[in-house]
């Protein structure tokens, strides 16, 4: 599931970062957001935003790095 929702995130991703206006927001939440590439995505074309992934203990525990400005958040 997690491998499938990654190439479409990544597509999801580019179309979100080109088409939405980020500049009057300061913190931005995915929840759900598996390993974190949406949001990372987001995170990198707007160095003003901080950023919360939230998702289930198993998935926030695999997590490898924690990007900058990112807060982990495993919620069930």
């Amino acid at each position: 599931f997690n491998l499938r929702s990654i190439a479409s995130a990544s597509e999801a991703a580019k179309a979100l970062v080109e088409s939405y206006d980020f500049s009057s927001s300061n913190c931005v939440a995915d929840v759900g957001g598996g390993y974190g590439h949406l949001l990372r995505e987001v995170l990198r074309k707007h160095e003003h935003l901080q950023g919360v992934l939230v998702d289930l203990p198993v998935t926030i525990a695999k997590f490898v790095e924690s990007p900058e400005r990112t807060k982990l958040v495993a919620a069930d």
